[in-house]
């Protein structure tokens, strides 16, 4: 995976910079950055039922096996899922797996913002209360 989408943010915990990875960035920086990624994207891409093709096939069981090469890619860690890899049912179901928060404790301050996703909040220098 090269950084041609990554994204460079200051992780404020850490306090040194850090780079977020996209995933399928080659592919994104074709469709933005050439000719026929253009038009694809303007014909093909942005069509609704492309999205829902999209969506169905990555909801059939055959999709697991895009799940070990994502959670590689993206450094997903194993050891915090409540189920094995293969008990996901798709690619899909995989986005919406529990973790095991004995390995990822929720913050208990009760001024904290919580966001319980895997990402990162980075457009917010501070947020008003």
């Amino acid at each position: 995976m090269n950084d041609r989408f990554s994204i460079k943010y200051f992780d404020r915990t850490e306090g040194m910079l850090r780079t977020e990875h996209v995933y399928a960035d080659g592919f994104l920086h074709c469709l933005y950055n050439s000719r026929l990624g253009n038009l694809s994207n303007e014909f093909v891409f942005r069509q609704k039922y492309v999205s829902q093709l999209y969506g169905w096939i990555h909801n059939q069981r055959f999709s697991r096996g895009k799940i070990a090469p994502f959670m590689q890619k993206m450094n997903v860690n194993a050891d915090e899922l409540i189920c094995e890899i293969e008990d996901f049912t798709s690619f899909n179901d995989f986005f919406k797996r529990e973790i095991d928060l004995s390995k990822r404790p929720i913050n208990s301050n009760p001024h904290a913002c919580i966001a319980p996703v895997d990402g990162k909040i980075l457009a917010y220098q501070s947020i008003d209360p």
